[in-house]
């Protein structure tokens, strides 16, 4: 007998599975959604790839069937969803988060994740046993959250916040994550080009891959030689992008050197952004994206990190008044924004994000132009960041500068399934793969903001329906004790 059902029954399980204690959740045997429109995302032509009145059948955690409704057999005792006004795309994901950031009550942080239809993320630096226990958790199913894929902790570059690790150090420092079973590896901006490579060279022998910041004595174009796979919020291109090069990173070179002043990544960009965009290259820029091509080197521009920092010092002139979707976060975190950001930049570095956001949405549409591959990425919690709902926000982002709502989705579905080398398992909605997908209430190929408008997730083979989902994000709602 086919069982008609608008969720399954796990609501019951929901308040254990997200707080991470044990509890074996009951799997359907089949699930079917029937009469769906499934959403191609390999496909180049938005016209081509809309597949009307589909069933999709899951057996445990595949898709163990998909067919035109109607000519493929439901099986007995199935449990079906009939969704004949809803769209279907793969899982998102989320590829720069920092999963303990901001410190997010866990819980809150992976609840968040799932509600916005975020199936997996690239945990891009948190504590080593901390971030693996966690990645255990999930995959084991005795916690409810997206799949991760873990660097464990940044290598640096200065020990003791001062002092050049030597390339030897940094060997040794990915021997000791490789040992640790990391999934690749992240580099930081405070490497020193012999630190740099010689990291890169012992990831390639660990099979492991190399990503993250470019650091300030390499050319991003030096890195991508080197084979420094995805490159993080466009930082390398700011400087190689100019006709000035030398003289900003003469610069770079005695802050980072004379650490009192406690110089930081986004404090340099901000302090220097203004002679990125007046001495703008684009010859520069386009030789730079052609390597990118070439070596297939991915970029993860995070335009939601500086952005939603900008709104939320925009936000603090009006005492926070209709923040997006502040209901969920907790006070003190909203405090930790505020004190984050008036402590770490200037009132002039302040006033320069908007130039920062600018310029850098004008090197996205340049790059997606000349056909650098892109990933979605946050930097989530990072300031102003709600975990999940920014990635949304990101995939607004890249559909105003020049991306097609159908390209917006490749960057957080099939993109980083080619990037992790995993095609076979994810990224696409067909049979064989994981059953990582999510309804939605609206084409996402006509407005990329319907992509928000979920009715359900699908994660490893467990359905949570809209009142599942509800259930989640009023849990996190309380746990935010916002009066």
């Amino acid at each position: 007998m086919i069982k008609q059902i608008a969720s399954l029954p796990i609501v019951v399980l929901l308040n254990a599975l997200v707080l991470g204690q044990s509890a074996s959740s009951p799997q359907p045997q089949v699930l079917a959604i029937t009469h769906v429109a499934v959403i191609d995302v390999t496909s180049r032509d938005p016209r081509r790839s809309l597949n009307v009145d589909q069933t999709v059948i899951v057996s445990g955690d595949r898709i163990s069937a998909i067919g035109r409704t109607g000519t493929l057999r439901v099986p007995a005792g199935a449990d079906v969803i009939d969704a004949p006004t809803q769209f279907l795309i793969p899982g998102l994901w989320d590829m720069h988060i920092h999963v303990f950031g901001g410190n997010w009550p866990t819980a809150s942080t992976l609840a968040l994740f799932l509600a916005n239809g975020v199936t997996g993320v690239r945990d891009m630096g948190s504590d080593l046993d901390r971030v693996l226990a966690l990645r255990r958790e999930i995959a084991s199913g005795s916690r409810l959250g997206p799949r991760m894929v873990v660097s464990g902790p940044s290598i640096f570059g200065l020990e003791d916040g001062r002092i050049p690790i030597s390339a030897e150090q940094a060997r040794v420092a990915v021997r000791q994550r490789s040992r640790a079973g990391v999934d690749f590896i992240k580099l930081y901006s405070y490497l020193s080009p012999a630190a740099f490579f010689a990291a890169i060279d012992e990831a390639r022998k660990a099979g492991l891959t190399a990503v993250g910041h470019v650091p300030y004595g390499v050319k991003a174009s030096e890195a991508a030689r080197a084979g420094f796979q995805s490159m993080e919020h466009l930082d390398g291109t700011f400087l190689e992008g100019t006709d000035v090069e030398e003289a900003l990173r003469a610069e770079i070179e005695v802050r980072v050197r004379d650490r009192r002043q406690e110089y930081q990544v986004p404090q340099i960009s901000l302090d220097q952004v203004a002679r990125y965009r007046d001495h703008f290259d684009k010859q520069e820029l386009q030789r730079l994206s052609a390597l990118f091509v070439r070596l297939r080197t991915w970029q993860t521009p995070t335009f939601a990190s500086p952005e939603t920092s900008a709104h939320v010092i925009e936000a603090m002139h009006s005492s926070f008044t209709d923040y997006p979707n502040l209901r969920y976060v907790p006070p003190a975190i909203e405090e930790s924004w505020k004190r984050t950001l008036t402590a770490r930049f200037s009132p002039t570095q302040m006033a320069n994000f908007s130039t920062l956001i600018s310029h850098k949405r004008a090197i996205g549409t340049a790059m997606h132009r000349a056909g650098v591959p892109l990933l979605s990425g946050t930097d989530a919690p990072g300031p102003g960041q709600v975990p999940g709902f920014s990635l949304h926000d990101e995939l607004n982002a890249l559909v105003q500068i020049g991306l097609s709502p159908l390209e917006a989705l490749q960057t957080a579905t099939i993109n980083p399934a080619r990037f992790l080398g995993r095609q076979k398992d994810l990224g696409t909605v067909e049979r064989g793969k994981l059953a990582d997908f999510v309804m939605l209430d609206g084409n996402p190929l006509v407005d990329i903001d319907n992509a928000r408008r979920i009715s359900g997730v699908v994660v490893n083979g467990r359905y949570l329906g809209k009142d599942s989902l509800n259930t989640m994000l009023a849990e996190v709602e309380a746990r935010a004790e916002r009066r």
